[in-house]
């Protein structure tokens, strides 16, 4: 009894619940491997494991189906046990008993011969409670290689998920970098360009009150001059003859007048150069718009298209990395 009694025990320790501490009743494995009733896992408060503290989801409770065939073994065993103690023809009768591995039951004397269980090899008692052991051990091996797994498999995403994650924020601060520096150009070459607006403008005005004020100083001139003739023409004539040489004079030598033109030569070719710039920032920025817009339309909602080289994130970062150092956004030279 005291033989059979010790390995009975350890088995009746293996499959019973460490929180209500009886047999297990709809036996449930957590994600760490230890395994508990659903009723007293669904009871704990916080939802974490009373053995290693790992946290579960109590609506996501996995039933283990391995356990339940070695409870009602372990339950026939203590039974069997039971009966055994109380003595009498009966407990004489029940020292007789077997174990049927295949069945994974007890055995009375009177089943162990019966049709159901003759093919079958029947074993002691402790020997069928051995190996029942054995492959109680063989589960927990296996369920504790695959927790282990489980978790390996767990700390290689959350490092991917890290890595991507430092990637992407890398990718993140380059391009704001890259806009950045492409404003400060942007708006370099427009302050530049609006300069260059500004002083043809002044230029054009000085220019223009310059021929304003010649033509005016010319048109008081003629305004004078044509007053005094007009005036000299209705003098007697005796008055008329007195001074004309000197009005004659100052018609002859006067200053000859020639046309001005709006724009002087050089004037004119500034504000060519002008236009031809606008042209030009017109169709560079037109090009670069429709360049960026194709170029990241191509890559919106393809998750399918084959990855050219290079192909792991750190390759990629590597590649923007490059990039961006060989690529700068100065002013060239001012026109």
């Amino acid at each position: 009894m005291a033989a059979t009694g010790r390995p009975l025990k350890r088995l009746r320790e293996e499959v019973s619940c460490d929180i209500c501490l009886d047999f297990f009743t709809d036996p449930v494995i957590l994600g760490c491997g230890y395994s508990f009733c659903r009723a007293c896992a669904e009871t704990l408060s916080p939802s974490t494991c009373p053995h290693c503290g790992a946290a579960f989801d109590p609506s996501r409770l996995r039933t283990n189906r391995s356990l339940v065939p070695i409870v009602e073994l372990a339950k026939q065993m203590t039974e069997r046990e039971k009966a055994e103690a109380e003595g009498g023809e009966g407990g004489r009768e029940e020292r007789q008993r077997g174990a049927c591995p295949a069945a994974r039951r007890l055995l009375c004397g009177a089943c162990s011969a019966s049709e159901e269980h003759r093919r079958h090899h029947v074993a002691s008692v402790e020997a069928a409670a051995q190996e029942v052991k054995t492959c109680l051990r063989k589960c927990l091996d296996r369920l504790m290689k695959e927790r282990t797994d489980v978790q390996l498999n767990k700390t290689s995403l959350e490092a991917d998920s890290r890595r991507a994650s430092n990637r992407i924020t890398v990718v993140c601060e380059k391009t704001k970098a890259e806009f950045k520096k492409m404003h400060e150009f942007l708006d370099k070459e427009k302050e530049r360009l609006l300069a260059q607006v500004t002083e043809l403008q002044n230029e054009i005005k000085n220019k223009q009150n310059e021929h304003i004020s010649a033509l005016s100083r010319k048109q008081d001139f003629l305004e004078d001059l044509i007053w005094e003739m007009e005036e000299k023409t209705q003098q007697p004539v005796n008055e008329f003859l007195q001074d004309i040489g000197d009005l004659l004079k100052r018609y002859e030598e006067r200053e000859k007048f020639q046309k001005l033109a709006f724009l002087s030569p050089e004037l004119h070719c500034k504000v060519w150069n002008l236009f031809d710039k606008n042209l030009i920032l017109l169709g560079a920025m037109k090009h670069f718009k429709a360049n960026l817009e194709s170029g990241l339309l191509q890559f919106e909602g393809n998750t399918n298209r084959s990855r050219p080289s290079p192909t792991t994130p750190e390759e990629r970062c590597e590649q923007l990395e490059a990039s961006t150092a060989e690529h700068t956004w100065e002013s060239g030279p001012s026109a």
